[in-house]
């Protein structure tokens, strides 16, 4: 298309998973980890790559192929009605993949004035601006639906949020409806990142106000 869309949405509106790698080595893993989770319910689901990580290359360390799967029958041809009953059960299963994912991880960082939010290859800006460590706090996303119990860990240690994400302000929106208590959240909305235009490095070091 002409402009480049923000696939996040249609996973919110969807409640598919969503995945969204910081760098061309997460790419290739939650590739298969994608497979896997869609195989294992019997789900479709986003991958989604912006601009930049799609016009990049780095060195990538495979792992082994694996055989194809044999074909089969659904055992619980049951999941196809979408009764509210069963749709309820399975999206609860899907939060509960996406606040136990292993692409979603909190790091500490001593100086809790501010704490980052960082959501796919802003992830990797932000570490390109930090190459000896991040001194913040910084609450890494990758898979989707948003993780609100690690949204909320991070909101109770820092007193102010900067919330780095490509494309629209997802994150950003959906954070200021989970957190209970006020907070500064600071990010697209705000004014501290661009609202239009593709995410770079310096836009990033410019909202940490490096």
């Amino acid at each position: 298309s002409q402009n480049e869309q923000d696939s996040r949405f249609y996973g919110k509106f969807a409640l598919v998973p969503t995945f969204e790698p910081a760098d061309q080595q997460e790419a290739y893993e939650m590739a298969k980890a994608a497979f896997d989770l869609s195989e294992r319910y019997r789900i479709p689901v986003l991958m989604r790559l912006t601009t930049r990580m799609a016009h990049s290359r780095a060195a990538v360390e495979t792992g082994e192929a694996r055989a194809e799967n044999p074909l089969s029958h659904p055992e619980q041809p049951r999941q196809w009605v979408l009764m509210p009953g069963n749709s309820r059960v399975r999206y609860k299963t899907l939060l509960e993949e996406s606040a136990s994912s292993p692409f979603n991880a909190c790091t500490e960082g001593p100086d809790k004035r501010l704490g980052i939010v960082a959501c796919g290859i802003a992830h990797n800006y932000l570490m390109e601006n930090y190459p000896d460590g991040c001194p913040h706090p910084v609450l890494k996303i990758a898979q989707y639906p948003l993780p609100r119990d690690l949204v909320r860990r991070i909101a109770a240690e820092c007193g102010t949020l900067l919330i780095l994400e490509e494309g629209q302000p997802v994150v950003e929106e959906a954070v200021r409806g989970v957190l209970p208590n006020p907070l500064t959240i600071r990010g697209r909305l705000t004014g501290e990142l661009p609202r239009t235009g593709e995410l770079t490095p310096d836009s990033v070091r410019a909202a940490l106000g490096m």
